[in-house]
């Protein structure tokens, strides 16, 4: 993924996170720590560092990750739409 990418994508998700002072306020909490989200079967890594203004998202990060979240994209998916009871809402064979 190229900067612009991350740079579009990290614009979108702190928009979002403005709208919602209490996801802000406890992100900021875990200023100075680095999360990297690995997509399994792809060359996409993604350095998550929060911060009181927000997450900034990185393709490298310096010194590495506090934690490292491995897995395939469509499983993230399916995490965040059962997390808000969203897994119900889509079916099909």
């Amino acid at each position: 993924m190229g900067e612009l990418v991350y740079s579009g994508l990290e614009r979108l998700v702190n928009s979002s996170l403005r709208t919602d002072p209490d996801t802000l306020e406890a992100l900021a909490v875990l200023s100075g720590k680095v999360l990297l989200l690995e997509f399994a079967g792809t060359d996409i890594r993604v350095y998550i560092c929060p911060g009181e203004e927000g997450l900034e998202l990185k393709p490298e990060q310096p010194g590495g990750a506090n934690v490292c979240i491995r897995g395939r994209v469509s499983d993230l998916i399916a995490y965040l739409m059962a997390s808000r009871g969203l897994s119900d809402s889509f079916s099909g064979s």
